[in-house]
């Protein structure tokens, strides 16, 4: 359910789409096969990164998702999906995605509710987020 909502929001048009704590890159593989989009995978776990290059996911950076090492409006589209475990800034987060996201672009995240335990998927409208 949730690689096919960052399908949607991702969009059907290929484009650079970056994916924080990308783990063995499952979801950028998914990204790159179906829907033709130029992936680079995030973490802070470099076996995971290494992981991700099995999968052929040739791009990939070891770094934090509060400090992103992209200059600004590099990407169509930021994803994060079951990394919040190791997020130290939420708001940090949002704000760099924000930065190196291109005009129009998507950041969409997953979080587990701790209430319902379901998976809750967040899209920000980024025009608030700009300053």
């Amino acid at each position: 359910m949730v690689d096919r909502r960052f399908r949607e929001l991702c969009g059907p048009t290929p484009g650079r789409v970056l994916e924080l704590g990308c783990g063995d890159g499952r979801v950028l593989e998914m990204l790159r096969d179906f829907d033709g989009h130029q992936v680079v995978g995030l973490d802070i776990d470099r076996e995971a990164l290494v992981q991700a290059r099995r999968r052929a996911i040739q791009a990939t950076v070891h770094a934090r998702a509060e400090r992103l090492p992209f200059a600004s409006g590099s990407f169509d589209a930021v994803v994060a999906g079951f990394f919040g475990a190791n997020l130290m800034d939420r708001e940090a987060m949002v704000g760099e995605a924000a930065r190196i996201l291109r005009p129009g672009g998507v950041l969409a995240y997953t979080l587990l509710n701790p209430t319902t335990r379901l998976i809750d998927v967040f899209q920000h409208d980024l025009r608030t987020l700009r300053r």
